[in-house]
């Protein structure tokens, strides 16, 4: 286990994540409970930087907690969670959510924090740069898909 003292993400290199491009997936943690062994790999330097081809992404490990930037291509489905609670932050652009039936349109700068039992979806409208928190994530199995 690497004993980093920070990692910082800056909004350029996540911005030039090739897993965030248009054609790519939309997503790529920094934050784990526990590392996928085929693509990703415990960070040992501080600042963090895209992984190159080939290379498995860096990441933190944590305990209950994790984090990831998204954009609009990622897969979104409307769920809720019983003791996970989202807190997504927009980096850039418009993120549209609904949460309870109520739309929602963040803005670079915003915050909203989606609790347990809340049922919510991002929406995949416009452009986006977002990251998410994702807190008492202990439990794999605290997804209910609407």
């Amino acid at each position: 286990m690497a004993n980093l003292p920070c990692l910082l993400i800056t909004k350029q290199a996540a911005a030039a994540d090739p897993a965030l491009e248009p054609t790519a997936r939309g997503a790529r943690k920094h934050v784990v409970t526990s590392i996928f062994e085929k693509k990703e790999t415990e960070a040992t330097k501080a600042a963090w930087l895209p992984p190159e081809e080939g290379e498995k992404c860096p990441v933190i490990v944590a305990n209950n907690w994790e984090m990831a930037t998204f954009t609009e291509v990622t897969a979104q489905d409307c769920h809720y969670h019983l003791r996970k609670t989202e807190i997504y932050t927009v980096l850039s652009g418009t993120l549209a959510i609904d949460v309870d039936g109520v739309l929602f349109s963040l803005y670079e700068g915003d915050t909203l924090i989606a609790n347990p039992g809340a049922v919510h979806e991002v929406l995949r409208e416009g452009n986006f740069l977002a990251r998410v928190i994702i807190v008492n994530c202990g439990e794999a199995d605290d997804k209910y898909v609407v």
